[in-house]
């Protein structure tokens, strides 16, 4: 069957467009994720606010290979008010 898709919820702690991003997640532990031409960027109007500290989602294909880990979808969150 098809991979299990994973999801990781975090704050941008690196990112190089096209290239790759890295996250803080809530689980504390911190993730790289490539981006390839494949992955989508949701919703699209919110790209532009994509940087360091901007809280996503990283919906990538679950890897017991041991490979560097693809982002299949990254949703960027809105800009949070709360003071965070």
């Amino acid at each position: 069957g098809k991979p299990t898709r994973v999801h990781h919820v975090g704050k941008v702690t690196d990112y190089v467009e096209g290239t790759s991003i890295s996250i803080l997640a809530i689980d504390g532990q911190t993730y790289t994720f490539l981006l390839t031409v494949d992955t989508k960027m949701i919703p699209s109007d919110r790209i532009d606010s994509l940087a360091i500290g901007s809280l996503v989602t990283i919906i990538s294909p679950r890897d017991v290979t041991g490979q560097p880990l693809t982002a299949a979808g990254v949703v960027i969150h809105p800009p949070q008010t709360d003071g965070e």
